[in-house]
């Protein structure tokens, strides 16, 4: 992603850190690779995020998925719309 995106990324994620205790519903868009070729798809995952690992640089959802912060494109905030723009 270009640099405004980036920044606009790192925005949100700070306000998921700044909420992580009220589990806040967010939406997820990423790039997961292919295990077994070269490249790989674009999928969309929403829910509870129960704690972003700093030092793994992953999101955690409360249903166990795990999302490569790198690999992120788009963060929809659930709750946090009207606050968030």
């Amino acid at each position: 992603p270009g640099e405004d995106v980036r920044r606009k990324l790192d925005e949100k994620l700070q306000l998921l850190r700044e909420r992580i205790q009220t589990c806040p519903v967010a939406s997820f868009t990423y790039f997961l690779p292919d295990d077994k070729k070269e490249g790989g798809e674009y999928v969309t995952a929403a829910g509870h995020v129960k704690r972003i690992k700093e030092l793994e640089e992953m999101v955690d959802l409360t249903d166990g998925t795990e999302i490569p912060i790198g690999e992120i494109i788009e963060i929809e905030l659930e709750e946090l719309q009207r606050n968030a723009k």
